[in-house]
């Protein structure tokens, strides 16, 4: 990462472990006895030679002390939150089991590592949207841009500079950076481009400017989480998004035999990496005695020293490595979302305020995106210091008084948004706002919280490794306290210090193609300013479903797809698709369609949703609705599981033993494995994994009977298979599926795996 006070940290290397010498003996099988290399998780099998261990180290590049997050995550889990988290019960959770892992990759210097990590979280966002696996974002292209900013495509963020330190070492690749600076950069829709755009080297290059906001993706939300094993999990779980984080990577912590590594002391970080899962089981001898690690279970981390390094690119660190420090998570949609980001705050430099119950933040903006017609204002964003706030939101058009940000017409009046996690957000809102071309609008945020909450600002800072420069000018944000009327301009006098901010709120349109430039037909149902002292909501003038309801006819779940299909409604001319999770009451619009079928392909496997659909006849407030058809249940297939190894135990005969291990699939109910049968000339089922328990299937009696326990470690279960004749057959031929059951989502199984060969 990057250096400070030109302070070097040694570079890596790899503490081997003494292996124990002594004549290995022969003894009677037992399931529960470990030869010594069991008791560590061998990326290899075995120890690595002298040889290996310094292939190992010549892969790690050298890292330098990085500045820590300015600003602490607020926890969002209390004692009693954290007892009824969503991961409680699950041992161990694998995004790579869920396809939403994109490759390994290498950043060979020690600089850039900050931008490996963010464009992972960007690359696993769009996975989860449908992306391609084959997905490759351009690391390069945020490093760059992050220090050497370009002036927004709407002209209203110029002034505003992320410079390096005044250094001879410092230059964007060596500077280093974290995780939340990166999502304030990249909520600017600058950063995020395919890799073609701009290329990853080691070599400092000179980009034009055009690249700067040709984002293949934007930030949707970014969340800024405690860096703690409840809240950790819980993002993983819920969010089914890595989690990016920094510490401090040593070379006499890390074991390079399991990969294993944990850090115990607090204070500095050197280095930014992925988290992309967990094993409560994964053991605690995995890691060498320095790290003083007293209890099993790590974090799996995809690391960017390329995929030859660790174990397959991916390393394990201890639970209480006490390094571990600026989490975040991040949703990405594609770059086509929405056309325009109206903001002012183009810096990443770090700062809040405290603002009472009642009191408000606001920005003014012109419409100035589509000089060849109007806009639609379809979803605002803010950035939030404080965790669990609630806020409300208010949208002016036509604003008589561009310094007035209640000057116009109230056409957005106290929608009620709230947050979670410290962080930004973007909130869509309920109905599109129209605005005219060259008009003023304004966006306000007020806190409706009981009690004072932290909104983020931006403002001109010095950090010593890197200095913000906000270039605020009069009449973009506003600060009201209270309901009142009067607002005080934020590069006047609203800080005692007298800094001039602005507030980081933003708001994003989509072009409506106009009459002639800078006209069209307004899609606010009203002309008239309301009074912001008592806001009113806007109706619509159509008071009762105009349309039928939706019928839905057929439901086709897949792995990470599920296929709707209803009967066509008269009069409409699209349909609404709305989808929500299992439990909550939240419902997302997914789709809209002219047609009577939709897929959905933004989901995940093995996962309970529910979906509803409803007519619709013209857009905007305009639009007329039908009732919502009857909610449909489901669970999209869990993936195909996939079998590692097996292999037999002990002498072969009729009622033989093996050892079978499979990747861990999350949220599976059970696993069943079939036997090919020479005489059925097909497979039948013989074995089931369930819990932590296998069973064997007995044909006569039709049941499963109990026959031992599972092992799980390292995002892999292993069990012992019974009855196993190898005596009569050379070979034996398994397949596996996973199975899921929910009660009212009804149950799915998965495909066969591929053919596992058991050889005598």
């Amino acid at each position: 990462m990057g250096e400070k006070n030109g302070k070097l940290l040694a570079v890596l290397t790899i503490l081997c472990l003494t292996l124990v010498n002594g004549a290995f003996s022969v003894y009677a099988f037992n399931e529960n006895q470990q030869t010594p290399e069991d008791s560590m998780d061998y990326i290899l099998g075995r120890p690595m030679t002298d040889e290996e261990i310094k292939d190992q180290e010549s892969m790690a590049p050298e890292l330098h002390e990085m500045p820590l997050p300015e600003e602490e995550a607020e926890p969002v889990l209390n004692r009693e939150s954290r007892a009824r988290a969503s991961y409680e019960g699950v041992k161990s959770f694998d995004l790579r089991d869920l396809g939403l892992v994109t490759s390994v990759k290498d950043q060979v210097i020690g600089g850039p590592c900050w931008a490996f990590s963010a464009v992972a979280l960007a690359e696993s966002s769009l996975l989860q949207q449908g992306a391609s696996p084959g997905l490759d974002l351009s690391e390069e292209h945020l490093a760059y841009f992050f220090y050497n900013r370009a002036n927004d495509p709407l002209g209203n963020t110029s002034g505003d500079k992320n410079l390096i330190a005044d250094n001879i070492y410092y230059n964007y690749k060596t500077c280093g950076g974290n995780l939340q600076l990166a999502g304030k950069f990249l909520s600017t829709w600058s950063g995020v481009a395919r890799e073609e755009t701009a290329p990853y080297s080691i070599k400092i290059s000179q980009w034009d400017n055009t690249l700067a906001y040709l984002a293949d993706a934007h930030l949707q939300n970014a969340y800024f989480i405690d860096a703690s094993v409840e809240e950790i999990k819980e993002a993983l779980y819920v969010n089914q998004q890595p989690v990016g984080i920094t510490y401090n990577h040593q070379s006499a912590y890390y074991n390079p035999n399991t990969g294993a590594y944990s850090y115990p002391i607090s204070g500095s970080i050197n280095h930014a990496v992925t988290i992309v899962g967990w094993d409560d089981t994964y053991k605690k001898e995995n890691f060498v005695s320095a790290s003083q690690v007293s209890q099993d279970g790590a974090w799996i981390v995809k690391n960017s020293w390329g995929p030859a390094s660790g174990d397959g690119g991916y390393i394990y660190i201890s639970y209480e490595d006490a390094s571990l420090s600026g989490c975040v998570s991040a949703r990405f949609d594609f770059g086509d979302n929405y056309d325009h980001n109206y903001q002012y705050d183009g810096s990443a430099g770090s700062g809040s305020v405290l603002v009472p119950p009642g009191a408000s933040h606001a920005n003014v903006f012109q419409a100035k995106g589509n000089p060849f017609g109007s806009e639609a204002l379809k979803a605002v964003g803010i950035l939030m210091r404080s965790a669990y706030t609630d806020l409300s939101v208010d949208v002016y058009v036509d604003l008589e008084d561009p310094g007035d940000p209640v000057s116009g017409a109230h056409v957005v009046s106290g929608q009620l948004v709230s947050t979670t996690y410290s962080g930004y957000y973007t909130f869509p809102l309920q109905k599109d706002v129209a605005l005219k071309g060259g008009s003023y609008f304004s966006v306000i945020f007020t806190n409706r919280s009981e009690e004072e909450k932290s909104f983020n600002i931006e403002s001109t800072g010095n950090s010593g490794w890197i200095t913000f420069e906000a270039g605020v000018q009069p009449g973009q944000s506003f600060y009201r306290a209270g309901d009142g009327k009067n607002w005080q301009d934020m590069a006047g006098d609203y800080l005692s210090s007298g800094k001039y901010v602005n507030a980081r709120i933003k708001a994003y349109t989509v072009d409506v193609e106009g009459p002639e430039p800078w006209e069209s037909p307004s899609l606010s149902p009203t002309e008239s300013p309301e009074s912001s002292e008592s806001p009113k909501p806007i109706e619509s003038p159509v008071k009762e479903p105009a349309l039928g309801k939706v019928f839905v006819s057929k439901v086709t779940p897949a792995v990470k797809t599920v296929a709707l299909k209803w009967k066509k409604v008269s009069g409409a001319d699209s349909y609404e698709i709305y989808r929500a999770a299992a439990t909550g009451k939240k419902w997302t619009r997914v789709g809209v369609t002219a047609k009577t079928t939709y897929t959905d392909r933004k989901l995940s496997g093995a996962s309970a949703y529910r979906y509803r659909v409803r007519a619709a006849r013209g857009k905007g407030v305009s639009a007329r609705y039908g009732a919502y058809s009857s909610i449909q249940k489901t669970l999209t297939r869990p993936a195909a599981p996939i079998p590692t190894s097996i292999r037999p135990v002990g002498v072969p005969s009729r009622n033989g033993k093996a050892k079978l291990t499979l990747k861990a699939s999350p949220r599976v109910s059970a696993y069943y494995i079939y036997q090919y049968s020479r005489i059925a000339k097909k497979y039948q089922a013989a074995y089931k994994i369930q819990g932590n328990k296998v069973y064997r299937y007995k044909k006569n009696q039709k049941k499963y009977i109990k026959i031992g326990t599972v092992k799980k470690a390292g995002g892999k279960i292993s069990c012992y298979l019974t009855n196993i004749n190898l005596k009569a057959y050379g070979k034996q031929y398994f397949k596996v599926k996973t199975y899921l059951k929910k009660s009212g989502y009804g149950q799915q199984y998965s495909n066969y795996s591929r053919k596992i060969t058991l050889k005598r």
